[in-house]
């Protein structure tokens, strides 16, 4: 989403206008007491910025939405990942295990007993 030249307000720096922008950051002009302030994008908007542009704004913040619910499947992707290779680890070893007592037990019954 375009946000250039837009009016944007933080609850610190008061209003100010974006004059760059790219894929990860905003570039936004405040005042001359504040000056020129960088921001995550589109993550700035949860707490510190808002757009002046109430559809923007709702554009946005769905952007944002959309972006942290990605994260999440994501995260619960790699935690599932994680849960799988833990048990087919636990697996492999129980399987070893067993192995080696049914090569034992095979080992011990082929053994004679002389009296």
């Amino acid at each position: 989403m375009v946000l250039w030249n837009e009016k944007v307000s933080h609850r610190v720096f008061g209003q100010g206008v974006v004059v760059d922008q790219n894929d990860e950051k905003l570039t936004i002009q405040f005042s001359d007491r504040y000056g020129i302030k960088q921001f995550i994008y589109p993550d700035a908007f949860q707490r510190y910025l808002k757009l002046l542009n109430d559809d923007l704004e709702s554009s946005v913040l769905k952007e944002l939405d959309d972006k942290k619910k990605q994260i999440e499947a994501e995260r619960l992707m790699k935690k599932q990942k994680r849960e799988q290779e833990e048990n087919d680890r636990r697996m492999a070893l129980k399987k070893a295990k067993d192995d080696s007592q049914k090569r034992n037990r095979a080992r011990k019954s082929k053994t004679v007993v002389q009296p």
